[in-house]
């Protein structure tokens, strides 16, 4: 082989493979990019945005609509609406689903893109306010239970009149009044009680027939960061 056909097919190769690691340099910034929109909407609180980086299936697993409309949730379980509440509880509330909102990721850094063919897996560090994973060890019942009772004692007299003279429905919207901040107060201090959490997700994305990466699953290891401190 003459040294010019020589020359001329090293130069091939190595356009092939130029052009090959430009489309795989360009794949991993949309996977990248698919993934730091998903986490950034999820940080800003607005998790509507985060499921348009989802397959519908993975929006629906991990609930962002309900974690969009937490103080609709809310309302909708208890079967209680603003009107049944007043402004001051219904402002708890919000304020309390908004926190809990804030809180759900506070920061988060992208790290390592594996890309095979049309699959992708991201890592990304992430720090919650809290630690969701506690949440259920939170008793609500006794919580409730004890804050009602306190304050059946004390406006006993109160509440009888208010139901003698105007009703269940006025007697139900004071006590909802009065006892929904003052519950909602206690149970924000018992997510704050829960910690500061720092984990790693992985992100599994698949390319779609439109040529956009959606993920498909989200996978965490946690490791919480008092349990750590106290070790």
């Amino acid at each position: 082989m003459s040294m010019k056909k020589k020359l001329a097919l090293v130069l091939s190769l190595l356009l092939t493979v130029l052009v090959f690691a430009g489309c795989g340099n360009k794949e991993e910034g949309k996977v990248k990019e698919a993934a730091d929109g998903f986490m950034q909407s999820l940080e800003s609180g607005v998790f509507s945005n985060a499921g348009k980086h989802c397959t519908e299936d993975v929006e629906k697993e991990l609930g962002l609509s309900d974690l969009e409309n937490l103080s609709k949730v809310f309302y909708t379980s208890s079967g209680l609406s603003k009107n049944d509440l007043g402004d001051k509880a219904a402002k708890s509330i919000d304020d309390f689903t908004e926190k809990m909102q804030d809180n759900f990721i506070t920061k988060y850094e992208i790290g390592e893109v594996e890309l095979k063919d049309d699959e992708a897996t991201v890592s990304v560090k992430t720090t919650h306010g809290y630690n969701p994973y506690k949440l259920d060890d939170i008793n609500v019942d006794s919580e409730v239970n004890k804050i009602a009772n306190k304050y059946m004692e004390k406006h006993m007299d109160e509440l009888t009149n208010l139901y003698v003279s105007k009703g269940q429905k006025a007697l139900m919207k004071k006590v909802y009044a009065d006892i929904i901040p003052e519950m909602l107060d206690a149970f924000s201090k018992k997510v704050d009680e829960t910690g500061e959490l720092k984990q790693e997700i992985q992100l599994k994305l698949k390319k779609q027939d439109d040529d956009s990466w959606k993920i498909v699953g989200a996978y965490a290891s946690g490791e919480d960061s008092s349990e750590k401190k106290e070790k």
